[in-house]
């Protein structure tokens, strides 16, 4: 719920600044499981900050990490394939994904290794690489990977 509140404190923002997405219409707040969620119109364009697992206020044992990366990675494919059924091609979208920084070595969601099969294209830019879009507090565990798709 605390989440859910943050969003609408955001949303309110925009409103009162009057942004509006590409349809002319304001910006709407849906709440949800996003592996099952049918929105009521297809949105045209989704925003937000995915499920980051479990916090970590020191570096965990492999088998706990592999376990968390394991669950967020099952919750990101069935959001991915939940857009994807109800949305069509040209949709972008920005994601914060998690990543975890451990041990000296970042680790991705699996996931991300499969857009293409789910529909999706990755966007590269030409002046950051995809590590310049991952970004943790100091001593954070878990960081966010900034993702920009568009649906296929």
């Amino acid at each position: 719920q605390r989440m859910i509140d943050y969003s609408n404190t955001n949303i309110n923002w925009l409103r009162k600044h009057e942004h509006y997405n590409k349809n002319g219409t304001l910006l709407e707040l849906e709440q949800g499981d996003a592996t099952t969620f049918q929105w009521h119109s297809a949105p045209s364009v989704i925003a937000c900050e995915t499920y980051l697992g479990r916090p970590f206020s020191s570096e965990p044992d492999e088998e706990t990490l592999q376990k968390v990366i394991h669950d967020c990675n099952t919750i990101h494919k069935k959001f991915l394939i939940n857009v994807a059924r109800q949305t069509t091609a040209g949709l972008p979208l920005c994601l914060a994904v998690p990543a975890w920084h451990v041990r000296n070595k970042i680790y991705h969601l699996p996931v991300l290794d499969d857009l293409k099969n789910l529909g999706y294209n990755r966007l590269d830019f030409t002046h950051a690489s995809n590590e310049d879009l991952i970004y943790y507090r100091e001593g954070q565990i878990v960081g966010r990977e900034l993702l920009v798709l568009i649906r296929r």
